[in-house]
């Protein structure tokens, strides 16, 4: 869909997959004026697509378009046509049914202005790109490296880590090449210390979020699964709040309990800042259990160990990837239930023959 600001929203189409023709100096070019979506569609058993949880999705474009000053956009239209195009490409054979496969989807806002200036757009384009994917890492499942990052920040209270626009990603390229270089790390670890001094705490990888379980101190202590707060610094990845519902058991109806190793007994659930300090004396005193990313399109990538620039190592406890070993693999086996809509009825699944979802 095409949009001008005296006219609105053209008519949406499906069409081939194409090259856009855009002006040098398009803002979405000069400007980095865009931002985008990253979802999945599944295939249950009967190899229907199923969208999860989409609402979220096209809430936190909408979001990211408004911190932009592009158009906005009806989230429950914006949601119609994306069932309709994945009905299309489901029909076409493009809908992958294998297990870990999915069809990605890449929504994306991006500002045609054809103006060298900063300010608000007066032309836009809405389109979606989708491609099958296969698993983010082939052959068996295994742990990775994460480098922490001390020094580079990815994202600062009052900027826009918390919406999905290209501008926060490109600069963490190089960081990220660095970090494969040094120590052979899968994604950089970011952390962030305020201004004129405090303690730095952990923030987010490059493109995904973070989990840490944490065994409690002391004999009695329950273990805690942490993640960073949404204090505007860090994205609120659609993943994330199901990691987050589904230990808290609060929309996830025993899904996690049902998994082999769900949830252990008495685990805390929290949302709270994790500085460096603290997580450096958890993995000294083996209360480091598990670390795990989440992502639309790794879903849940276990980390076995976190190295400083200085050389220093934590470690995780050892990563096994047999069935009920970890709760980042109930996590994920989870998911995956809910994803391909074995687990009927769930409310996070959206049937794109639904027009009603």
């Amino acid at each position: 869909m095409d949009w001008r600001a005296d006219v609105g929203w053209s008519a949406p189409r499906v069409e081939p997959l194409r090259h856009f023709s855009l002006h040098p100096a398009a803002q979405t070019l000069q400007y980095g004026a865009h931002c985008f979506e990253g979802m999945k569609a599944y295939a249950d058993a009967a190899g229907r697509p199923l969208l999860f949880r989409p609402g979220l999705n096209a809430a936190r474009l909408l979001r990211s378009a408004q911190r932009l000053a592009l158009p906005a956009f009806d989230e429950a239209q914006f949601l119609a046509l994306l069932r309709a195009f994945v009905r299309v490409e489901a029909a076409g054979g493009w809908l992958p049914t294998a297990a870990g496969c999915a069809l990605y989807l890449r929504p994306t806002i991006m500002a045609t202005t054809p103006f060298l200036g900063v300010g608000p757009a007066s032309e836009a384009t809405l389109f979606c790109v989708a491609s099958p994917c296969g698993p983010y890492f082939p052959g068996p499942p295994r742990a990775v490296t994460l480098a922490l990052e001390e020094g580079v920040v990815r994202a600062a209270p009052g900027g826009v880590g918390s919406v999905k626009v290209g501008g926060n990603y490109a600069p963490t390229i190089l960081p990220g090449v660095a970090a494969a270089a040094r120590c052979g790390a899968a994604q950089v670890l970011y952390t962030y210390a305020p201004e004129g001094g405090g303690e730095r705490t952990v923030s987010e990888a490059g493109a995904m979020n973070v989990f840490f379980l944490l065994r409690g101190q002391g004999a009695e202590g329950a273990p805690e699964l942490l993640t960073p707060p949404l204090d505007g610094t860090i994205l609120p990845g659609v993943t994330r709040q199901s990691v987050l519902d589904l230990a808290r058991d609060a929309c996830g109806r025993g899904t996690l309990s049902a998994q082999p190793g769900g949830a252990p007994p008495g685990l805390r659930v929290s949302e709270r800042s994790l500085g460096v300090a603290e997580l450096a004396a958890a993995a000294a005193e083996g209360r480091l259990l598990e670390v795990f990313c989440t992502g639309t399109a790794a879903v849940v990538l276990p980390v076995q160990r976190i190295v400083r620039v200085d050389g220093e190592e934590w470690h995780a406890r050892p990563f096994d990837s047999a069935p009920g070993a970890t709760l980042s693999g109930a996590v994920a086996a989870a998911l995956a239930s809910v994803q391909t809509g074995r687990l009927a009825g769930h409310d996070w699944c959206c049937p794109c023959e639904d027009e009603a979802c």
